[in-house]
């Protein structure tokens, strides 16, 4: 049997964790530059907020039901997902995270008069210990364990699959565009053929599912009907790349600015390969106008260096970045985004030097190993490379965004006695 742990509204919880002032009240969090709503508490979507609305259209709504926005918080939110996923691994020896909010687990050893006794352990032990709210699907496929967690968040936070008058009711309950692995691209096709539900879906011929749905969909067909095809997937390997990227508050066209933020995230990408211990051997810059702003001219340049030696230092990141980007800026235009990617990574054990290189690397590794000690103790930035500056004039709109409150001492909550 599969279990499908998913985080209840899940941006939402995260937020009242530490504002139980909030409870019963609508709450929304927006997207970056406060653009679109990104989740809503179960209150938000009694009011017929949708989800990846433009908050400008649904503003009506906001004020009229005095509902609380916040500004996405993802440092927050990326820990608060950790915590859940360290007290998942301790009810079972293999679990795959599935996502920020959502992880697989798979029930070995539980004997199936045990499964709801055990859910209500796993649900009350996350409440408890990080006061998120969840809801657990259990089937004996991963697909169905999809489905059944999609009833349990409307039912009392559990549902089990377990025999095969469920596994049918289950699915006649679920519409087809909700079956797990169904893309737009596959759902026209079964819309035309007929198809209403997962258990229409079910009834199909493997060998036609097979020829119109590739071995992909003929793996869904099996799982639906309760053959297991999807075994647990090991942690995710690191990636190739490295990317740090992100719209700007307003339209830019000043260089300056955008000279900034290319150092900004190119510091980013060097903190990042510093954790892996990796260096790269690429860097990329990118911008980007607004394509959506038909009245003003477009320009969306990239450029791509190989660098001397592979790096993870800030200095040499930044000073390659930067170097790309007056190559490709151009005045006239205005920029909405910019972004650094770092590709072509080596673990720090099997870098090759070269013959000409001049740079004291040891030092400079030295160098932002101490910026990444300073920052990590005083705050993010604390220690920066003058091109990185002190202007705020690019950055995100952000201003309902809730404190940093388990990944920076000075937002750590505080509790007043008395």
């Amino acid at each position: 049997m599969y279990a499908l742990i998913d985080c209840n509204s899940f941006y939402c919880s995260c937020e009242l964790v530490f504002r139980p002032d909030l409870h019963g009240r609508a709450v929304v969090v927006l997207s970056n530059n406060d653009g679109c709503v990104i989740a809503r508490n179960t209150e938000a979507k009694q009011l017929g907020i949708g989800m990846g609305v433009p908050a400008f259209e649904v503003r009506h709504l906001l004020q009229a039901h005095n509902v609380h926005i916040f500004s996405s918080n993802y440092t927050l939110y990326a820990d608060m997902s950790r915590r859940v996923m360290n007290v998942l691994t301790q009810f079972a020896p293999e679990i795959e995270v599935y996502s920020i909010d959502e992880c697989f687990m798979l029930m070995s050893g539980v004997a199936p008069q045990e499964l709801e006794a055990f859910a209500h352990r796993v649900r009350e032990t996350v409440l408890q210990w990080v006061k998120i709210p969840v809801s657990i699907g259990i089937a004996p496929t991963k697909t169905l364990a999809k489905a059944a967690n999609r009833i349990a968040k409307k039912k009392e936070g559990i549902w089990i699959i377990n025999t095969e008058q469920e596994r049918i009711a289950c699915l006649q309950e679920l519409p087809l565009a909700d079956v797990w692995g169904i893309g737009r691209r596959y759902l026209d096709r079964l819309l035309d053929r007929g198809l209403q539900t997962g258990y229409d879906l079910s009834l199909q011929n493997q060998g036609w599912m097979r020829q119109n749905l590739t071995i992909v969909g003929e793996r869904m067909l099996l799982e639906l009907q309760g053959t297991p095809c999807l075994a647990m997937q090991p942690q995710r390997e690191q990636n190739d790349t490295v990317c740090t990227s992100r719209s700007f508050g307003r339209l830019i066209t000043d260089e300056a600015l955008i000279l900034n933020a290319v150092a900004t995230h190119a510091h980013r990408c060097g903190e990042k390969l510093r954790t892996q211990q990796r260096a790269a051997q690429y860097i990329q810059v990118f911008l980007i106008t607004n394509r959506h702003r038909k009245d003003l001219p477009q320009y969306n340049p990239s450029a791509t260096l190989r660098l001397p030696v592979p790096t993870s230092n800030t200095p040499e990141l930044v000073h390659y970045a930067t170097l790309l980007l007056r190559q490709m800026y151009r005045p006239g235009y205005q920029y909405m985004k910019t972004g650094v990617i770092v590709s072509g990574l080596l673990p720090n054990n099997a870098l090759q030097g070269h013959m000409f290189d001049t740079l004291p690397r040891p030092a400079h590794d030295k160098a932002s190993a101490v910026m990444d000690k300073l920052n990590a103790r005083y705050g993010r930035d604390v220690v920066r490379t003058a091109q990185q500056g002190y202007s705020t004039g690019w950055q995100l709109r952000s201003e309902l965004r809730s404190p940093s409150y388990t990944t920076h001492w000075a937002e750590v909550p505080r509790v007043k006695m008395g």
